[in-house]
C-alpha cells in the first residue's frame, strides 16, 4: 500500500512551473534574496547550510553561488524533485523533515533554512525542536 505524502509536499510540476511561470520565478528570486540577507545579518559561520524542504534545490544552488565554500545540503520528500536538481555542488537527501536522515543528524550545521514549510508540518513545535 502506498503511503500518503505529507501535506504541502510539491511535485515535479512545481519544478516545471519554476521554469515557466513568472510568479514562481519571482518568488524564487525574492525568497533567495531574503534568505541571503538574513544569513548576512545573523550567521557568524557559513560553513554548512541545510535547506529543509529544498524542492529542486534551485534556491540552495543560488545560495551556493553566494557562499561557494559552504557545504550546502537539503532534505526533500519528493524523489522527482530531487532528480530534477542538476547542481552537483549541492547534495539533497530524500526524507521527511520531521525524521531527518541520520547523515544529516550527525553533521554540524551552521545555518538551517526552512522557507514556506512550517505551515505544512503537523507539529510546528516538534519541527522547531528537531531544527534546534
Amino acid at each position: 500500500m502506498k503511503s500518503k505524502k505529507p501535506k504541502g509536499v510539491m511535485g515535479i510540476d512545481y519544478h516545471t512551473g519554476r521554469g515557466k511561470k513568472k510568479s514562481l520565478k519571482y518568488r524564487l528570486g525574492r525568497r533567495t534574496k531574503e534568505v541571503v540577507g538574513a544569513i548576512e545579518k545573523y550567521a557568524k559561520e557559513k560553513r554548512a547550510i541545510l535547506d529543509l524542504g529544498t524542492a529542486d534545490g534551485l534556491m540552495l544552488s543560488r545560495i551556493k553561488n553566494t557562499y561557494p565554500l559552504a557545504e550546502c545540503v537539503g532534505i526533500e520528500y519528493c524523489q522527482e524533485l530531487i532528480q530534477a536538481n542538476k547542481d552537483k555542488r549541492i547534495k539533497i537527501f530524500q526524507g521527511d523533515v520531521l525524521h531527518p536522515p541520520k547523515k544529516i543528524k550527525r553533521k554540524k550545521i551552521d545555518i538551517v533554512i526552512a522557507t514556506a514549510i512550517i505551515e505544512h508540518v503537523d507539529s510546528p513545535s516538534l519541527f522547531a525542536k528537531i531544527v534546534y
